[in-house]
């Protein structure tokens, strides 16, 4: 009796043990990066919360958060993008869908939002309400979702039809494979700094991510050989990111995480265009031209206050070409592309309020106007870059029209 109560008490330690130990590795694999060039223990990698993230880790990787908003984007997105602005009349959902439909050519989304002065003041009064109650941060993120955010169906299984459409993942984003998803290399290097080591394995609020279905459903599964898909809704290359916080006091952090998710993203669409340079033009040198256009936006909430971001990357001009990976028809190498990546640059754009109506309507424009960016240039941008990839992999016999318009 006495050596069964031994076995039992000896199978609750062991248990008990095995359950702090699966609660230890967890918390490890959620703080503690993956090194897999040493064997040596790691202390906590940096979070976003951390007060000194900005100064001594997204320094680290040349991502600079400029909080000041220029005059020169003080008047609206309309004069930043160069579009046209809806006339006065277009206000319902239905008009302004037609208005992009016809306008950009963006038939195949539905992610417009209205610009009725009525819609604008019943989201503003219910941010108001929002704020009075002291609601949670779930609640303003729902809020926002509905209004501002849209998606539009992806139909998995895939459909055959090539169509350019947004769509969003929440609260998610893929951990870096280091062969199309990789880190970007650090810029600023301080060994003594122990606590600044960061994996970019993040996950945003709500991230926009273009779709394959844009492609030519002959090629559309060759897509991820040259850069990275989801697979089973088969996204691509994010262009938009949102934060949602409660509260000013935990603002720093949402525009902590936009950056690090942004650098990410920029950084590995600069390694794609890279990619296309080096199989096309082998013996020219790279420039910051070559990478003009090549942008993210970001929007963080706190409460009722909404600030909007452009994310640039900062790149150096190079005397002598970039032989990326050494031979063509390969990825560029981490060697090479950290000789011209010098990190990227947050800018805020314009600061908004939820709580007044004209705030809103500006709000609901600079969203219409990211997506038609996205869905539009970007996108385009994209499909050229895969394309001109293909086309060199294949001698430049295989035809990988993209689009039925598209006659580059």
């Amino acid at each position: 009796m006495r050596q069964k109560r031994r076995i039992h008490s000896q199978k609750n330690m062991i248990r008990h043990i095995m359950v702090e130990f699966h609660g230890l590795s967890t918390a490890r694999s959620a703080i503690w990066d993956t090194d897999t060039t040493s064997n040596q223990s790691r202390v906590r990698g940096a979070r976003v919360t951390d007060k000194n993230f900005r100064e001594a880790t997204l320094k680290r990787y040349g991502i600079a958060v400029d909080e000041s908003v220029t005059s020169l984007w003080r008047r609206g997105p309309y004069q930043y993008f160069n579009t046209i602005q809806p006339p006065d009349d277009v206000t319902s959902k239905e008009d302004v869908e037609v208005w992009y439909h016809n306008k950009y050519k963006c038939e195949d989304s539905r992610v417009w939002l209205a610009l009725d002065m009525i819609g604008a003041e019943s989201i503003a009064h219910a941010y108001s309400q929002m704020l009075a109650a002291e609601e949670e941060e779930a609640k303003f993120q729902f809020h926002a979702l509905s209004h501002f955010f849209l998606q539009d169906e992806v139909n998995v299984p895939r459909s055959p039809e090539r169509k350019r459409i947004a769509y969003y993942k929440m609260q998610w984003a893929p951990k870096p494979d280091g062969r199309l998803l990789r880190c970007p290399p650090e810029v600023e290097h301080n060994p003594s700094d122990a606590y600044s080591s960061f994996g970019f394995n993040t996950n945003p609020d709500c991230t926009f991510w273009l779709t394959a279905l844009q492609f030519n459903p002959r090629y559309r599964e060759d897509v991820s050989d040259v850069t990275f898909v989801v697979s089973k809704p088969q996204v691509m290359t994010p262009y938009f990111t949102i934060e949602f916080k409660k509260s000013d006091t935990t603002l720093e952090a949402a525009v902590n995480q936009l950056a690090a998710a942004a650098g990410l993203t920029l950084y590995n669409r600069v390694a794609l265009r890279a990619w296309r340079l080096r199989d096309t033009a082998p013996d020219r040198p790279l420039t910051a031209k070559d990478f003009e256009g090549i942008l993210h936006y970001g929007i963080a909430f706190a409460g009722a206050k909404a600030l909007i971001y452009e994310i640039s990357p900062t790149l150096r001009d190079l005397a002598s070409p970039v032989l990326v990976g050494g031979t063509r028809g390969n990825q560029p190498s981490e060697t090479d592309l950290a000789r011209f990546w010098a990190g990227c640059r947050i800018s805020k754009l314009t600061r908004l309020n939820a709580t007044e109506a004209t705030d809103v309507l500006e709000l609901k424009r600079w969203v219409n106007e990211i997506q038609n960016w996205g869905l539009g240039k970007y996108s385009k941008e994209v499909r050229l870059d895969v394309k001109a990839i293909w086309r060199q992999a294949n001698g430049g016999e295989v035809d990988v029209s993209l689009l039925e318009d598209e006659d580059t």
